[in-house]
């Protein structure tokens, strides 16, 4: 029998999605419905603002500003809708919740890490092997940059693919940036949890703009998941939870037909896809999102302080179901002061990142 070779997605490589700080001991809020809560948080919870009167949720646009139509926040430029706002005003409400907390991210300096596990099940041959991920965002002014190294803890049967790259963004001084790391010589340290690049290959001078920044991962940098959420119909809360100053909301993310939220990062798959040097292109896998789900903790400001995220994938071909994916990650946010980043290893990598790239634009 001829030797098959699978490819292995990253479904959330650059998701900055540590440390899920939710658990089922957490004190849940009234349950989130279509209408008012149907009874008072507890007295250990914070007073509620809603005699304020009902949440406004301002989506901006950015006439100007060239490029496609994107899905994301303008960094350093979003509404502030969510001051004098409390989280408890928005327990029933998922759709304000999720653009409240993307709004208080988008203008905040910050750095997030995220660790995680893609499991990945070959069923037509009953195989299993996982990958783990690193990544780091950070956003200084209007200016973000990421890393991500994703690597197999198996090469079994030659279903390894991995994922090395560095991005570069800052829509309002518009310059863009992309490269990719060597593999062979990158690591995850096993007990930071850190993802190392020691080398890089030449840099793709073509993803220099937002057309084809854009038209290439689908989604920027900015924005607190890389889901598309326009509107209540994209997302749902299932859950919040207060405990000890910190506020929880579990949502679900559309992946349907007619509102995907999925749909631009969707493209980003078909990127890793295309430069994961398998042999196996977009046109041959089709690759679909199954679920899409997020729990996010946050302050009293909506200011998020981690988040847990799990996704499911399905790749096929010719009809048949080859892969299943199943994503697991946790990330930790820390927000700062000023334009120095609080931790060596994230200004290095900054610093690298804006050095090599920067001059693409």
């Amino acid at each position: 029998m001829k030797k098959m070779k699978f490819l292995l997605l990253v479904p959330a490589l650059l998701l900055c999605a540590c440390q899920g700080e939710t658990s089922s001991a957490t004190p849940s809020l009234p349950p989130a419905s279509s209408g008012s809560p149907s009874s008072s948080p507890s007295s250990s919870s914070p007073s509620s603002s809603s005699s304020k009167g009902p949440v406004q949720v301002e989506i901006p646009t950015y006439d100007g500003i060239p490029g496609t139509p994107s899905p994301i926040l303008l960094q350093g430029e979003a509404p502030k809708d969510y001051e004098g706002v409390s989280p408890l005003d928005v327990i029933d409400d998922g759709f304000k919740a999720y653009t409240l907390i993307d709004h208080r991210l988008a203008n905040t300096n910050y750095y997030c890490t995220m660790n995680g596990v893609v499991d990945v099940n070959v069923d037509i041959v009953g195989m299993h092997y996982s990958q783990n991920v690193s990544s780091v965002k950070a956003f200084v002014g209007t200016t973000g940059v990421s890393q991500a190294v994703a690597l197999s803890k198996d090469t079994f049967a030659n279903l390894s693919v991995n994922n090395v790259e560095q991005r570069l963004e800052d829509v309002r001084k518009g310059y863009y940036g992309y490269r990719r790391g060597i593999a062979s010589t990158s690591w995850i340290d096993e007990e930071t949890g850190l993802g190392h690049v020691q080398d890089w290959e030449e840099k793709d001078i073509s993803v220099n703009s937002r057309p084809t920044f854009l038209d290439t991962f689908g989604h920027d940098l900015c924005g607190v998941t890389n889901y598309y959420v326009p509107d209540s119909g994209y997302v749902s809360l299932t859950r919040a939870a207060y405990e000890e100053g910190k506020y929880t909301f579990d949502f679900e993310f559309s992946t349907s037909e007619e509102k995907n939220a999925g749909k631009y990062y969707l493209r980003e798959q078909q990127h890793m896809m295309s430069t994961s040097g398998s042999g196996i292109t977009s046109s041959m896998v089709e690759l679909s999102i199954r679920t899409l789900a997020a729990s996010i903790v946050v302050d009293e400001t909506f200011l998020p302080i981690s988040m847990h995220v799990e996704e499911t994938y399905q790749a096929s071909l010719q009809a048949f179901d080859l892969v299943r994916l199943t994503s697991s990650f946790d990330t930790k946010f820390v927000s700062f002061e000023g334009e120095d980043i609080p931790d060596a290893y994230v200004e290095d990598i900054f610093d690298e990142t804006l050095s090599s790239l920067r001059e693409v634009a």
